[in-house]
């Protein structure tokens, strides 16, 4: 009787090589990385690795997917405790810890790789695409309760707020002229000026100079 698989030893050995990968990545960078390399690091055969993994894209993909879902749990787990800027605070730090945790160049590579790759690229898109729904749906349960500007679309703010997660992130990488207390400082200061509901002479202005439409 044939055996059954075992899905325990599957995530075991998923994780195994994803361990492995992001390693080597580390070590050696995306392109001079090898499979070989990997399956060595993994302590696994050729062929055990490529029944999980087709490619380095697929490796690199899953990696990223990991990463970004991660973010997705804290976002929620952020969201819940009902304090929006708060929140946003704890998401900013999440963020950009990551690149403490890992060689800070991976997150470059990865994504100038997902510029040249355009199967790399999709499956990143469609990982963000819900990173972009979790947090738009943040954003609007802050304006429920009243802590977020009620005229910013959803949908635009989730989109600035991870354009500038991700730039910060980048420039920390790339320059390194800041550090990320100070990065997480003007974060704050940045999402509270934009996402904070006007005052009544701060809505007067921007209806006077035709920014939104009056009320009442």
């Amino acid at each position: 009787m044939a055996r059954l698989p075992d899905p325990e030893l599957a995530l075991k050995r998923r994780r195994q090589i994803l361990d492995a990968a992001l390693g080597c990545f580390c070590r050696r960078g995306f392109h001079q990385a090898t499979m070989q390399e990997i399956c060595a690091a993994a302590e696994l055969s050729p062929g055990a690795l490529y029944r999980y993994f087709r490619s380095k894209t697929d490796l690199i993909s899953a990696i990223a997917e990991e990463d970004r879902l991660a973010v997705v749990e804290t976002l929620d787990l952020c969201g819940a405790e009902g304090d929006f800027f708060a929140g946003l605070a704890a998401l900013a730090k999440a963020w950009l810890a990551r690149l403490g945790e890992k060689d800070r160049s991976l997150i470059v590579e990865v994504m100038a790789e997902a510029a040249r790759d355009e199967e790399l690229r999709a499956k990143l898109a469609m990982v963000d695409a819900r990173l972009h729904e979790a947090l738009a749906r943040w954003v609007r349960q802050g304006q429920k309760r009243r802590q977020v500007d009620p005229g910013i679309p959803a949908a635009q703010a989730a989109r600035m707020v991870l354009a500038a997660l991700d730039g910060v992130a980048l420039r920390l990488v790339l320059l390194d002229n800041c550090s990320v207390e100070q990065a997480l400082a003007d974060l704050k200061f940045v999402f509270e000026r934009i996402f904070a509901p006007p005052t009544p002479a701060v809505k007067a202005v921007r209806v006077n100079r035709g920014l939104v439409e009056p009320v009442g």
